[in-house]
């Protein structure tokens, strides 16, 4: 499912999932875009800021990985198997 949104507790900033990545829409009024990890498409927000991954390929035999985001730096940080 794309077009979800959700808003990120620690920073208050507005996550639009979208299968090429997440649109940041900041409390102060700006904007960015935060490309998914190369390999991989985004698919849903799992608990508060996650979101979960699926990949290409596996990696140590998991297709999806929960990534963690970081909307001040304009990251993802993979965090773990999502299952």
């Amino acid at each position: 499912m794309t077009g979800q949104s959700r808003v990120d507790p620690r920073s208050g900033t507005t996550l639009v999932l979208a299968p090429e990545g997440l649109t940041t829409l900041s409390t102060d009024g700006g904007r960015a875009f935060i490309p998914a990890p190369a390999g991989y498409t985004l698919s849903h927000f799992a608990e508060g800021a996650i979101v979960v991954g699926r990949g290409e390929t596996p990696v140590d035999g998991w297709w999806d990985w929960h990534f963690e985001v970081d909307p001040e730096n304009a990251a993802l940080r993979r965090l773990g198997p999502a299952y």
